[in-house]
């Protein structure tokens, strides 16, 4: 046991090596315990627990430092200096440290995970929100189109001085039916656009003619029917073009006029329709309405110019010598649609006539030609 602890004494407080054991010592100047001069001037002084022996007092000649009590943990032997610990340094503990700092981390990580999932099975409280009110749906207005009452009526159809297929003259009876006072108008016409979703004709964008109140014009003749069926479902009562006998009925009366208003139209009447030319100074479409000179007998406008119109018949040039007097309704088939009443780019007179008819394919879009709608009484 003695051997041992004198082996232990002669040990370097620092690197556990022997003193001297052939290298430089330094005995501390404060407890006298043995150093390597290294060890000693490397930690900076003294490795004996409390002992404040430093580096700077062997530089001065073994300054004096009253010593402080021993470590209980080092008792001090009678046969030489005390027994110490050897001092730890930083990088001794700090390797020791760094993984129970790690193990702590690691299981704060997984308390917290268990914690979360915790949270997300458990069923949240309920929102304390006021009670809910259904969204009032907006109320959409019909579209709304005038008409005026025709009674039931016979006329003579046809001219004799007009063209070939204005001939021959013949009676026609009517049931009654109303139909528009305007031509549909672009404003009546793109609410249909919008709520049915439905393509807009080219002309609602063109600034020349998508005047809200103008005609709606550059429509097939599919398209204006579609509007008529539209219409039908939005109403309740069924909807369609006119046919030839009724649209010409309705512009021109029981006395068979030439024109809506009468039976002339000077050169320079620019006062009765929206034609071709300046004299009514509406280059393009006018507002439905706009020419009160220009009425038919039941009331209706711009049955001459302003818009040409679709009827609903096939066109036949000699179908008025085969022409049922009740309710004709044209040829069954054909490669053309009639069209009727001139429009803003009418130059010719004769055009603007009631009994004037022309023709255009079903699938064409011109933007002279739109349409007015009839319906049940």
């Amino acid at each position: 046991m003695l051997m041992e602890e004198e082996r232990t004494e002669n040990l370097c407080p620092y690197c556990q090596a022997p003193v001297p054991g052939g290298l430089p010592v330094t005995n501390c100047p404060v407890c006298g315990t043995p150093h390597h001069a290294e060890c000693w001037h490397e930690n900076g002084g003294c490795a004996v627990y409390g002992c404040t022996g430093r580096v700077d007092d062997s530089a001065q000649g073994g300054r004096r430092h009253s010593a402080p009590p021993s470590h209980p943990s080092t008792p001090r032997s009678s046969a030489g200096p005390p027994r110490v610990a050897p001092a730890v340094s930083r990088r001794d503990w700090l390797p020791w440290l760094i993984p129970p700092l790690l193990a702590f981390g690691l299981a704060l990580l997984i308390s917290r995970g268990t914690s979360c999932r915790h949270r997300k099975r458990s069923s949240p409280l309920p929102a304390l929100t006021a009670p809910s009110r259904p969204t009032p749906t907006p109320t959409l207005v019909p579209i709304t189109v005038v008409t005026v009452l025709i009674p039931e009526s016979r006329f003579t159809m046809g001219s004799k001085a007009g063209r070939p297929d204005e001939h021959p003259l013949h009676r026609v009876e009517l049931r009654s039916y109303r139909i528009g006072r305007y031509e549909v108008t672009n404003e009546q016409y793109g609410a249909f656009v919008a709520r049915a979703n439905v393509s807009p004709p080219p002309s609602l964008s063109n600034p020349v003619l998508n005047d809200p109140k103008a005609p709606v014009v550059g429509v097939t003749w599919h398209e204006a029917m579609r509007f008529c069926r539209w219409m039908t479902s939005q109403h309740g009562k069924g909807y369609s073009l006119p046919t030839e006998a009724q649209w010409e009925y309705a512009a021109r009366g029981k006395h068979n006029r030439s024109y809506p208003w009468g039976n002339s139209l000077g050169p320079r009447e620019g006062h009765r329709c929206n034609r071709g030319g300046e004299l009514d100074s509406f280059p393009y479409t006018a507002a439905v309405g706009r020419f009160p000179a220009g009425i038919s007998p039941h009331k209706l406008y711009d049955c001459a110019g302003n818009a040409a119109e679709w009827c609903r018949d096939w066109y036949s040039s000699d179908y008025y010598a085969v022409a049922p007097m009740t309710e004709p309704d044209g040829p069954p088939t054909g490669r053309f649609k009639v069209v009727r009443g001139g429009s803003w780019e009418t130059m010719a007179l004769e055009d603007l006539r009631c009994t004037a008819r022309s023709k255009a394919p079903p699938d064409i879009r011109l933007k002279a030609v739109g349409f007015r709608v009839v319906c049940e009484p």
